[in-house]
């Protein structure tokens, strides 16, 4: 099933924070954190300094779903 209110791909940013992320890969938050914690998603992280919120790369996002 094809969600029709989700955006194409090519206008998500490049970095992402998780709510974004989830919607860009079309699941829950809580599975991103699954993902992170478990299925090497945690390699597509960005986190500057002593910032306590991370990023996503959506390029490391993509290498990473492209291995899956």
């Amino acid at each position: 099933m094809i969600n029709e209110d989700r955006l194409p791909d090519d206008k998500f940013p490049m970095l992402m924070q998780k709510d974004t992320l989830s919607s860009y890969l079309g699941i829950s938050v809580d599975t991103v954190d699954k993902f992170v914690a478990y299925e090497g998603l945690s390699n597509a992280r960005w986190r500057p300094g002593s910032v306590k919120k991370a990023w996503f790369i959506k390029t490391k996002v993509n290498e990473w779903r492209d291995n899956l």
